[in-house]
Parts: C-alpha cells; structure tokens; sequence
C-alpha cells in the first residue's frame, strides 16, 4: 500500500534530524571552547613571563619615584636610557667628558692613584689605594691644607731667620772691630812672652843640668842599697826553703800518725742488704726507703756477706733504684757476673751514697773515660756530674776533710814541631803550673790519708768492669 504524502521515511523521523543537528552543534561549540581555553592560558602563561621580565629590570617602587614612569604616561625614557644619563653626568662629574664610559673613568683614577703612589710626593701615599675619586680628592685637599699651612710658617720663619742674619751682620762688624784691637794687644803680649819662654829655657837647662848630676848621685847609692838587699833576700829565701821543708815533712808526720788498719777502709763499708731476691726475677728489695735520702737513678755494688766487700772493688752483681717506698726500695738488676746470683742478705755499698751526710770529693787532673787512649775534654766534668747527681760534692780544694780523691793522668805537654811560638811557649808554662798543682794536690791528699781512688778503682767499686764505658749521669 503507498505511503502516505509528506510522511517521512521510516526510521528519520524529524526528531532525530534536529538531535541530530544539535550534537554537531554542540561538539563544534565545545571544540571552540576547548581553543579559546587553550589559547588563553598561553597569553596568561606568557603575560605572567613578561612581568617577571620587567621586575627584573624595575620595581613598583622604582616606576612611582620615576616620573617618566607615573600613571597615564606613556613614552617616557626607558630604563637604559635613565641609566646612560646617569653615567653620562656620573663621567662629567669624574672627567669632564660625558661620553667616557665607566671603565674610562676607573682607568682614568687608577691612573692618577699610581702616580700618587710613585711619586710619593704626599705624606701617605698608600691611604690612596683603593680610595674613591670623592675620597682622593678629600685627601688631596687634606694635603693641600698641610702643605699651606707648612709654607705659611716657612715663610714666617724665612722673615725671623731673616731679620737675624741682619742683625748677626751688624754685631759681626762691631765685633770685628773689637777683634781687632784685641788681636793687636794679643800680639803685643805675645812678644813679651816669648821674651820670657827664652828666659826660662836657659833656666830650665841649668836646672836639668844641676838634677842630672844629682840623679846620678842616687843611682850609685841606690845600687850600692840594692846589693845589700839582694844579699837579705836570698837569706830570706834560704829560711823560706827550710820552713817549707819542715812543713812538709810535719804533714807526712801527721798523716802518717792517722788510724788506718785497713786500705780503703770508708770505701769497704756496706750502705745496706737486699731484703729480698727471688731466683728469676730481675727486680730486688733493699732496707733503704725514704728516710735513707734515696735518688731514683742511684746504682749500687753487690757483694756477698761472706766474702764482704773487698779492697779491689769487685762486685758481682749492680743494682739500680727505681722506686723508693717509706723503708724499702725497688731495684732492678743492671748487671749480673756469670754464675752469680743476688740473695737475701748480700751487701749493697756506693761510694758516693752516704745515708748520713753527703760526701765530698776532689777531681784531679784528666781522664780517658771511653779506653781510646785520648783525654776526654769533659771528662772530670762528667765524673763531677755523676757525683752531685748521686747526692755527693765536689771540690776543687785539698783538706783534711776530703772524703776522696778521684785521680786520673797528669796534664800532658805538648809536643813542639820546629821553632816554638810565643803562645806555644805560654801555653807550655799555663801546663806546667797545672802539672805543679796537680803534684802538689796529689802529695797533700797522701800526706793528709785522703784515700785515692784512679778512674778502674772507681768504676769497680761503683759496680762496672774496668773495660765498661764511664756511666752517664
């Protein structure tokens, strides 16, 4: 059956054409949308940019204090050009010259601030380093002010120093005047002293003349005086050399009526005993403590009570202080013989220690401490050290109240090569004064029984070999 007229096809109907046409309506609006949205945010994007761009080159507050800047203004000079107008009154205020750029100003003041310096024709040359252009001025006129004022007094002085050389001028005349005259009457009185000078010369000749011939007079009684003197003086001398002799042998007499029974009988004395000794240990005990005025340091002989000490010194084994507690000390073992051993009851003695008071020696003459056959220059100074380091004294006097004489070799003449010289020969007679008083000490410490102890003594009974270097103090 035949549709009817002006009905529409079947499955569009008129509805469906106008949803139709409003869906691509509706897409094509909102595609516009989407491209106005997208597009504005760039403009914002890059509006934002350009503010940031313009802070960089002026503030808020800069573009309200700058005219050119104001409100409802347009076309006013751009930053550059504000800033070129101020360097360009900046340079004429500096130089003169407006179109010199700022590192032509700085050449310009670095220049004249080195020649300144080079010159040094101001007073502080170096306070214009580093300084402004307003400062160097500053300091110039600082200058300038000094200089004036020095040359304001300079000029006041010329005038004074003027005004007395006029009147230095004016008395040099007169006193030349009265120069003069005076050097007239100088002359005069010259004359009549010459006149006289030749009066007394011919006076001093008869004087002279009269005191030779008396000289001579004296000469002859004095020599004959003197003969009669030399003749008292060797008599002196022979009662002299009679009086010596006697007073040398009353020494041998007095040293000989002294108590020794024993040889080195002080030095054979024990200092102490070793409290305790165990086999294998290096570390023993003595009854010496604090009371005992101990020294950390201080090294003592060993001996056996059964053989005591003996006259040659010769010990078996030495000790060494190392703590000192209130009536003991520790000591540990510094040498030992082969085949010896430390035990309860051995014998300890030092020959500078003395509990009871401290001991005196003399060193005398000079020693060869490390056995190479040469004399140490310090060698007594050294066994000095080790004495008064020990608690003991020396001395460099001979008395009877010596403890001990510690002797080494008798000072050596050296050998003369040839022709002596001056100081060869003083420093011969300088030795054999020192040879003469090391006799001489020598001789005294013998006569008065002062026990005398040669460096091998020494060291054997302080505990060492006779080969052992010399200990250290």
């Amino acid at each position: 059956m035949p549709a009817a007229r002006g009905a529409t096809q079947p499955g569009f109907s008129t509805a469906h054409i106008w949803m139709i046409s409003f869906a691509v309506l509706w897409l094509v609006a909102t595609g516009l949308l989407v491209w106005v949205y997208t597009d504005q945010e760039k403009v914002v994007a890059e509006n934002d940019e350009l503010r940031r761009e313009n802070t960089k080159l002026i503030s808020s507050s800069e573009k309200m204090s700058l005219p050119q800047y104001s409100r409802g203004q347009s076309g006013g000079v751009t930053v550059v050009g504000l800033l070129d107008q101020d360097r360009a009154r900046t340079a004429e205020l500096a130089t003169g010259q407006p179109e010199n750029t700022p590192a032509a100003v700085k050449s310009d003041l670095d220049a004249i601030v080195d020649r300144i310096q080079s010159e040094r024709l101001v007073s502080d040359p170096g306070g214009f380093h580093g300084a402004s252009a307003i400062g160097a001025l500053r300091s110039l006129y600082g200058e300038f002010t000094n200089l004036h004022g020095r040359n304001t007094r300079a000029e006041d002085e010329v005038k004074r120093l003027t005004d007395q050389v006029r009147d230095l001028a004016d008395a040099s005349a007169t006193r030349r005047n009265e120069f003069d005259a005076q050097s007239a009457a100088v002359a005069q009185k010259l004359d009549e002293i010459s006149r006289e000078w030749e009066r007394l010369q011919q006076d001093h000749r008869e004087h002279m003349a009269a005191f030779q011939k008396s000289l001579e007079d004296f000469r002859q009684d004095a020599s004959r005086g003197m003969g009669e003197l030399q003749l008292e003086r060797d008599s002196f001398e022979k009662d002299l050399t009679d009086i010596q002799q006697k007073y040398s042998d009353l020494r041998k007499k007095l040293g000989e009526l002294q108590i020794t029974p024993v040889p080195l009988q002080t030095l054979r004395q024990p200092d102490g005993v070793v409290l305790t000794a165990k086999p294998g240990e290096d570390v023993v005990y003595i009854n010496l403590g604090q009371d005992a005025q101990l020294t950390l340091g201080l090294q003592f002989a060993v001996y056996s009570p059964d053989t005591g000490i003996p006259a040659d010194g010769r010990s078996k084994a030495r000790v060494e202080v190392v703590s000192i507690y209130e009536r003991t000390a520790a000591c540990k073992i510094v040498e030992k013989s082969p085949n010896e051993m430390i035990l309860e009851g051995d014998l300890i003695a030092n020959p500078i220690y003395d509990r009871s008071r401290p001991l005196t020696f003399l060193v005398l003459g000079e020693f060869d401490l490390n056995h190479d056959d040469r004399v140490d220059r310090d060698g007594a100074a050294r066994i000095k050290a080790l004495i008064e380091n020990w608690g003991g004294r020396t001395t460099d006097t001979i008395s009877a109240r010596l403890d001990f004489v510690v002797v080494g070799l008798p000072p050596r003449e050296p050998r003369v090569i040839g022709e002596a010289t001056a100081e060869i020969v003083e420093r011969n007679r300088e030795i054999a004064r020192q040879f003469e008083e090391y006799t001489r000490q020598l001789e005294t410490a013998h006569s008065l029984s002062v026990p005398v102890l040669t460096p091998p003594v020494f060291l054997r009974f302080l505990g060492h070999r006779e080969t052992d270097p010399f200990p250290q103090p």
